[in-house]
């Protein structure tokens, strides 16, 4: 019901703000048509944020992160195959803060989730990326 009122009200800031009425077809019609749109694109942003961010109850505690030893050291291109392997919505706000710069208000505005969503996301992907130098890490050393 929540969703419903979300898009009825943003379908009319547009109709108020956006849309002129030219007469083609009936009033009723043409609403119908605006508020159709609305929810059709509020369905596939919800869509797409589910398939894109890892659910909030799914992200483990994060640790803190522990600094490398200065001797070891990995290659620009190892990392950035690490954050390439990163889940898609932790890529995606992980690449907004570290390489664009990008506050987590404008993340989260930016993408349509809530500024707490973006944090996590960012702190799972740390985690993520953590692990799986560490990972690396370890592999190399048994090689030695």
């Amino acid at each position: 019901m929540e969703a419903a009122h979300d898009v009825l009200h943003d379908a009319f800031v547009k109709i108020f703000t956006r849309f002129t009425y030219r007469g083609e077809s009936s009033l009723s019609t043409w609403l119908t048509k605006v508020v159709m749109a609305q929810a059709i694109d509020y369905l596939r942003k919800k869509q797409l944020k589910e398939r894109l961010f890892v659910p909030e109850e799914e992200i483990p505690d994060v640790p803190e992160l522990v600094e490398a030893p200065a001797d070891e050291t990995l290659s620009e291109q190892r990392l950035m195959k690490f954050i390439a392997e990163l889940p898609e919505g932790c890529r995606t706000v992980f690449n907004l803060v570290v390489f664009e710069h990008k506050a987590h208000k404008d993340i989260a505005e930016l993408l349509g989730i809530k500024e707490h969503s973006s944090i996590s996301q960012l702190h799972y992907a740390k985690y993520l990326l953590a692990n799986r130098i560490n990972e690396y890490r370890n592999d190399k050393k048994r090689k030695r």
